[in-house]
């Protein structure tokens, strides 16, 4: 049964942005918290690193609108018609790029996460709203730090969770917030997917 929440009408002149998307775990959330500041080291403060009540793995991201309400109750209808089997999620490496840093994906984790995000694609190609999802990184990652330099890639201790909901957010663009709208739970994986 889906979870939602009344959604809120500040900043309604704003850019908001639905976003679905997988939440770590509050033991994973603290230890992704060090190796930030690990990472961050002396200049931490000074790379804009995300806040840790925001971590989050993109499931599929949608353009930035200004009012998107009946977008978002699409979104819910649709998400509540599929059928979504919980699966692990991993990190292995930290990854530095131009104005991002973040974790990368482990092989286990790859392939179901890209099947999951196949799976929302295409109903929403198929319920016409194709046209409003955003392009984007489609690998698994979870962004760390925003606008920040260089920071060099190097692998990490495999850290990981067994996704078990899918989360809607409302995504208030500039504002550095994070509003959720509605949560869905994911089956059970049959037998012998338990593991990996």
């Amino acid at each position: 049964m889906v979870s939602r929440m009344k959604p809120t009408h500040a900043h309604e002149a704003a850019m908001h942005r639905p976003v679905l998307l997988y939440q770590p775990p509050a033991p994973v959330s603290e230890w992704v918290q060090q190796l930030q500041r690990d990472v961050g080291g002396a200049a931490f403060d000074r790379l804009k690193p995300v806040r840790r009540h925001m971590y989050h793995c993109t499931a599929l991201a949608f353009v930035r609108l200004v009012r998107i309400e009946p977008l978002l109750d699409r979104i819910c209808q649709i998400v509540a018609g599929l059928e979504l089997e919980s699966f692990y999620l991993g990190f292995n490496k930290f990854a530095s790029f131009e104005r991002w840093g973040g974790l990368n994906g482990v092989a286990a984790g790859v392939g179901d996460a890209a099947a999951r995000r196949k799976t929302l694609v295409d109903a929403m190609w198929a319920a016409g709203l194709g046209d409003q999802l955003e392009n984007g990184k489609s690998r698994p990652h979870m962004t760390l730090f925003h606008n920040s330099p260089p920071l060099g890639s190097h692998p990490i201790a495999p850290i990981g969770w067994r996704v078990s909901q899918l989360v809607l957010i409302r995504s208030h663009h500039g504002f550095g917030r994070h509003e959720e709208i509605a949560r869905w739970p994911l089956s059970s994986p049959r037998q012998g997917e338990l593991f990996h």
